[in-house]
């Protein structure tokens, strides 16, 4: 009977999907007497070799790969840009690769392409990262020179250093810089600057690679502190005398985690609170232990701890341990939740797919005033790490972006704190927008819309008008007709002529004075629209990686691993757009 209904999909899809997204095996297909039977009552019959299910895999990327390239050939085609999002990874094996992504708000869906894994080989000093990056890009017919806004990576030192050789601009992750500011205020002690090879407890980063005078390969928060030591320069932040101990957090902290350490290894302890919160909740809650790399489990943790507090101090008195908390460290305890909650909100919004520089730049200035609003040591303290690390990372284009945008709000908001989100001026905007046109070659296709200026030159020649006028009363009516037909065989000017600076200035005046973006503006707008303030897509793109690359499956091959991970994103869009 199915020999008379069409499949909507083909047996190599759904074969596809069903490894890239469930996490099937390659030999569930062939040992699976129940998913072969279900696959042959929907009129497919399966191969029967595990090495013929990979060839269907890597033929559906291959396809998927080519319509991708032919997808990005249009949008150049059409005058859109992209930008690039990029990282590095090490799998269990010890092997490295790195994730590139494509972004562009005319892919619609979740406005990116997975360019899949590519595999580092030898040492990776920053010009051998970039020469990985422009064969990758070109394999999908992208230039990293004429096609590419900004790439958005982490702050480790090769990856900075790279930025300098991009001929587009380098965005360094924002979200890698809170980060960083929550570990200067929660656990970091000393005033100087660490270096490459000291740690930061209790953050346990993995073990680095041996450091050379080249390049870092290790890509850990000290090498983070490192590379922005040179993004800064020599940038001095006044301290403010804040009563700040991270020394006294680290203890409070610890002292909630032996608590639920102690709850989880004992039922008894377990069950006798349980009894409390039930009589105070009305339902069962448990304490949350965290995962000490991870900030964002430490306010999960504590802010059960805050809720179950009660219950939890009637149960250490019945206990009588030597656990107890006083009223300064609850005080502490919520102080800490009340900022890392505010902290994640803002991590949060400057990661989703997007996020723009200009909505970045919203979501720090609204983290950094509530801060301020919580009026406490670790806010205080946090705030000014903060501000330190977006300094460290903001863009110039982020307020070229605001002005682009919505120039009354550009122009109306005053912010006080211009030291770490300063204003371009004018000229500022200008000279950006035109290194920007330039440096992606664009060039308007319908002369009619491009602005008249009136260079010295012609004003010059305007005082020489009225002689000209004497001369064309003395031309016969002949001559006059051949010299304006001599007009039309004139062969236009070559728009190098133009000066793409002035045509910029004279939109900007308009722009500012309630009228519309003109063409040169407008074209720099969508531009910068497809620009991430964070890398987080290829951390997406590692956990993709790591679902696949387990200890169990390890033994993927390269070819293999970026074949799966290509169509996982593609199939979790698909996914999305059908929801």
């Amino acid at each position: 009977m199915t020999d008379y209904f069409k499949s909507s999909e083909c047996m190599e899809v759904v074969v596809s999907r069903m490894i890239a997204m469930d996490g099937c095996t390659l030999r569930l297909f062939i040992e699976s007497e129940d998913l072969r039977n279900m696959f042959k009552k929907s009129g497919f019959e399966l191969p029967k070799s595990p090495n013929t299910i990979a060839k269907i895999v890597l033929t559906q990327a291959k396809e998927l790969k080519e319509w991708t390239k032919n997808k990005i050939l249009q949008l150049k085609q059409a005058g859109h840009r992209f930008s690039i999002t990029l990282d590095e990874w090490t799998s269990l094996r010890n092997k490295r690769y790195m994730n590139i992504n494509l972004h562009s708000t005319a892919f619609g869906g979740f406005n990116y392409k997975n360019l899949g894994m590519v595999k580092i080989t030898g040492s990776m000093s920053a010009l051998a990262a970039l020469i990985i990056l422009r064969d990758h890009l070109a394999k999908f017919n992208v230039s990293l020179d004429d096609d590419i806004v900004s790439a958005t990576t982490d702050g480790a030192s090769v990856m900075v250093k790279m930025g300098r050789y991009i001929k587009g601009h380098h965005q360094v992750c924002l979200a890698h810089g809170i980060q960083l500011a929550v570990i200067d205020t929660l656990y970091k002690t000393r005033k100087e600057p660490e270096t490459e090879n000291e740690t930061v407890a209790p953050f346990q980063a993995p073990p680095s690679h041996p450091q050379d005078d080249s390049d870092s390969e290790s890509d850990d928060n000290d090498n983070d502190d490192q590379a922005e030591a040179n993004l800064s320069g020599n940038v001095e932040f006044e301290t403010p005398a804040v009563p700040a101990n991270p020394e006294l957090y680290k203890e409070i902290i610890s002292k909630v985690r032996r608590l639920v350490k102690s709850i989880r290894k004992s039922p008894l302890k377990a069950d006798a609170l349980r009894d409390y919160v039930l009589q105070e909740h009305k339902k069962d809650i448990q304490l949350q232990l965290d995962c000490r790399t991870r900030w964002s489990s430490m306010s999960d943790m504590i802010g059960v701890f805050l809720k179950l507090k009660n219950s939890v101090l009637k149960a250490l008195i019945d206990w009588k341990s030597e656990i107890s908390f006083s009223e300064d460290e609850i005080q502490t305890l919520s102080e800490i939740h009340n900022s890392l909650n505010v902290v994640r909100l803002a991590v949060l919004s400057i990661c989703r797919r997007d996020a723009t520089l200009h909505t970045a730049d919203t979501t720090l200035k609204f983290l950094l005033k509530k801060l301020d609003e919580q009026n406490s040591a670790l806010s205080f303290k946090l705030a000014m790490n903060l501000r330190s690390r977006i300094k460290q990372r903001r863009l110039l284009l982020a307020g070229v972006l605001h002005y682009l945008h919505d120039w009354e709000d550009f122009s109306t908001q005053d912010d006080d704190d211009t030291h770490t989100f300063p204003k371009p001026n004018g000229i500022d905007i200008a000279d950006t927008i035109t290194n920007l046109l330039q440096q992606l070659k664009y060039k308007p296709k319908d002369t009619d819309t491009i602005p008249v200026i009136l260079s010295e030159r012609s004003v010059l020649s305007s005082s020489s008008s009225s002689d000209a006028e004497v001369v064309v009363h003395e031309l016969t009516l002949q001559e006059q007709l051949d010299k304006e037909l001599e007009k039309c065989k004139k062969t236009p000017k070559n728009r190098s002529d133009f000066d793409l600076s002035g045509f910029i200035k004279v939109e900007q005046a308009m722009y500012e004075s309630g009228g519309q973006r003109g063409v040169y503006l407008t074209e720099a707008y969508r531009y910068l629209m497809c620009v991430l303030p964070t890398s987080v897509e290829s951390e997406r793109a590692f956990s993709s990686a790591g679902y696949f690359c387990t200890k169990i499956r390890s033994t993927l091959s390269d070819e293999m691993l970026d074949a799966l991970l290509f169509l996982r994103a593609h199939y979790q869009e698909q996914r999305s757009l059908k929801k």
